[in-house]
């Protein structure tokens, strides 16, 4: 099952505030190959979170790849005020 699931070596993301409908910034990360995989947002509260998005397919990440995005986040993801 681990070896059949997608393998992304590397990612790319990008800060926005309009895809969503909330107030604040979120990050989309998608694929090497271009396809989305997952958002950070925040909530009404103002906590970070991961917005995962149903795939048709399994996919994996280095946790290298995956924490270098929760360290952008951290830095850059917030609710506006």
């Amino acid at each position: 099952m681990i070896e059949k699931a997608r393998l992304y070596q590397a990612v790319d993301s990008t800060i926005t505030t309009g895809d969503l409908d909330y107030e604040g910034t979120a990050m989309e990360v998608v694929s090497d190959c271009g396809e989305e995989i997952f958002h950070v947002v925040v909530d009404r509260d103002g906590q970070r979170q991961v917005l995962f998005f149903r795939s048709d397919f399994d996919f994996r990440l280095p946790l290298e790849v995956l924490e270098e995005v929760i360290q952008k986040a951290k830095r850059e993801i917030q609710k506006s005020c």
